[in-house]
């Protein structure tokens, strides 16, 4: 009988998180394997949770968002258990470019069919990330996201739009094999995969298990132009927005003078000069059966 863990955030995104484990619980028991549920009592916690998992279960459920995906794969890298993921979070970015249902049930019943794929594991600095890694704005509304009781796509938009006049860009200077940038970028991100969050795209065509980095940078731009933004970030056609250019390499030099980055959606502390590359480890997760195409 095969034997999952659930890594459950009970403080991630919106609803009962009671409710949840009930019904992940009794879908659990339809579909005839064997569970233990965990819940995290703070950060750092779900990685410790998933490195004493290794080899007890056949995989690891990352309940929650963005964050406890991150916090769960920290745990499981360069071993023979994979990474699900049952997404409850405010965004759920990661789930979103793999192609996960957003029901949490629904999101169970196709990965305890599906397969597992090796994706792409970068390095921020000392900074492990697996969706993306994003400078200026992308970083500021990570940070302030955490202090509004309203999670979700409006309350991110709303959010969106009451900074974009607010912020002021820094400088940040940036080398690649075959290229550089030096300015004050409105944006900067480093995507593995396609997704900010909430469907919202910072790179449409990026690709998680291909190698490359998708550098993405937006100018600074008249504040008219935020709603035109949010659009093309929802339908994908960012990539032709004139204040957009957007660059592919392994590995990056940074130097900048913002203080913060955006790690899988959570803000975190950073040093002024850091390298973007490629870890040597690799993370297996969980995808839907034959979806390998898509990711």
């Amino acid at each position: 009988m095969k034997r999952y863990a659930f890594i459950v955030n009970p403080k991630s995104g919106r609803g009962d998180k009671k409710v949840l484990i009930y019904n992940l619980e009794k879908h659990a028991r339809e579909l005839n394997f064997d569970f233990e549920v965990f819940l995290t009592l703070n950060p750092g916690h779900a990685t410790q949770i998933a490195q004493q998992a290794i080899g007890k279960f056949d995989a690891v459920y990352a309940v929650g968002g963005d964050g406890t995906v991150n916090e769960t794969a920290n745990g499981l890298l360069e071993s023979k258990t994979a990474l699900g993921i049952i997404p409850t979070g405010s965004g759920n970015g990661i789930a979103r470019h793999l192609k996960i249902p957003m029901n949490a049930i629904e999101a169970l019943s196709v990965l305890v069919k599906g397969e597992a794929v090796d994706i792409d594991v970068w390095t921020a600095g000392t900074s492990l990330f697996y969706m993306l890694c994003g400078l200026g704005f992308d970083a500021h509304i990570a940070k302030k996201i955490k202090g509004i009781k309203s999670r979700g796509f409006l309350a991110y938009i709303r959010l969106v739009l009451l900074e974009f006049g607010r912020f002021k860009p820094k400088n940040v200077s940036i080398s690649w094999d075959g290229g550089h940038y030096s300015g004050n970028p409105f944006l900067v991100n480093f995507a593995n995969g396609s997704q900010f969050g909430n469907n919202m795209k910072i790179a449409a065509k990026a690709s998680i298990t291909d190698g490359f980095l998708d550098l993405g940078i937006i100018e600074r731009i008249p504040w008219q132009l935020a709603p035109e933004i949010v659009l093309r970030m929802w339908n994908g056609t960012l990539h032709n927005f004139k204040y957009y250019t957007a660059f592919r390499a392994k590995e990056f030099k940074i130097q900048t003078d913002y203080s913060g980055i955006n790690i899988d959606g959570e803000y975190q502390n950073n040093k002024k000069e850091f390298i973007v590359k490629q870890s040597s480890e690799q993370l297996s997760v969980l995808i839907a059966s034959g979806g390998k195409q898509l990711i």
